[in-house]
């Protein structure tokens, strides 16, 4: 999700979505099949603002998971090291 906003039934929805819906001649929530009291979107600030932050955390996360990945692997390595050697 790019561009985050919240339709009428309270839930966020990426902009270009949520807008081919409404501009479809949809009347009804995607997420619960019941009317929309009105076709406004705003921007959901908070959840853009997270997205973003995420994006930008993403890589370190990645390393950090992989070298997680990598430390077990190692372990497992090294312990099937030994029980080969206790045979």
């Amino acid at each position: 999700m790019s561009y985050p906003v919240i339709a009428a039934d309270g839930h966020s929805y990426e902009k270009e979505a949520i807008s081919f819906w409404l501009k479809s001649g949809r009347n009804k929530s995607p997420m619960t099949n019941l009317m929309l009291a009105h076709k406004t979107i705003i921007e959901n600030i908070t959840l853009r603002n997270f997205i973003e932050f995420f994006k930008e955390k993403l890589p370190s996360i990645q390393r950090e998971k992989q070298i997680k990945i990598d430390l077990q692997m190692g372990i497992q390595i090294r312990e099937e090291m030994i029980q080969s050697k206790m045979q």
